[in-house]
C-alpha cells in the first residue's frame, strides 16, 4: 500500500489550488480557486523549518463546487495568509470562511521576490470577535481590514514564504 491511499483523521485531505493534483504541475488562478468551510483550528512551527502554520477547515464548497459530504482539508499558510487569517480576519474555530487564492504575485518595490496572494472572506454580519455565533446561511463578504493587532504569527521571509510546500 502507498502513502497516497491514506489520509489523515486529524488533518483530512491537502488543499493546494497553485498545483494541478493529477500531474503535479503549477496551474494557474482561476475563479474557483478557493474554499468555502468552518475553521477547526491550526498548528504552528509545522514544517522542515518548524516556521510554518497548518490551518484546518470543514470543507463544504471545494473549487467551486458544492460537496455532498463535508470534509476535512488542511493547507499550508504562508506570512501573507496568516496575516488575512490571524490578524485582519481573527479567525477562531467554528468560523466560517471562504479561502481564495489570489495567483502568484511580484512585490511592488523593484527585484522584489514573487508571493502567493490570499483572500480570506467572512459571512455578511459575522463579528471577528472570540466565540462570534456562526450563520451558515449567510452570505459571504470581505473579511473587514484595519483590524486591530493581535499577536502576529512568526514571521517568515519572502524566499521562506516561496518556500513553502506549495
Amino acid at each position: 500500500m502507498s502513502q497516497d491511499e491514506f489520509v489523515s483523521a486529524k488533518n483530512g485531505e491537502f488543499w493546494n489550488p497553485t498545483v494541478d493534483v493529477a500531474t503535479k504541475q503549477p496551474r494557474e488562478v482561476t475563479e474557483n480557486s478557493y474554499i468555502v468551510g468552518t475553521f477547526l483550528g491550526y498548528d504552528t512551527e509545522m514544517g522542515p523549518k518548524k516556521n510554518s502554520n497548518l490551518y484546518r477547515f470543514e470543507v463544504s464548497v471545494l473549487e467551486g463546487v458544492k460537496l455532498s459530504e463535508p470534509k476535512i482539508m488542511s493547507f499550508w499558510g504562508s506570512m501573507v495568509l496568516d496575516d488575512m487569517l490571524l490578524v485582519k480576519a481573527r479567525i477562531q474555530e467554528g468560523m466560517r470562511a471562504k479561502i481564495q487564492w489570489l495567483g502568484k504575485k511580484t512585490g511592488k518595490k523593484a527585484g522584489s521576490a514573487s508571493y502567493h496572494d490570499w483572500d480570506v472572506l467572512l459571512p455578511k454580519g459575522q463579528s471577528t470577535t472570540v466565540n462570534a455565533p456562526v450563520d451558515t446561511k449567510a452570505p459571504i463578504a470581505s473579511a473587514p481590514k484595519n483590524v486591530a493587532s493581535v499577536p502576529a504569527p512568526a514571521a517568515t521571509t519572502a524566499e521562506e514564504d516561496d518556500e513553502m510546500p506549495f
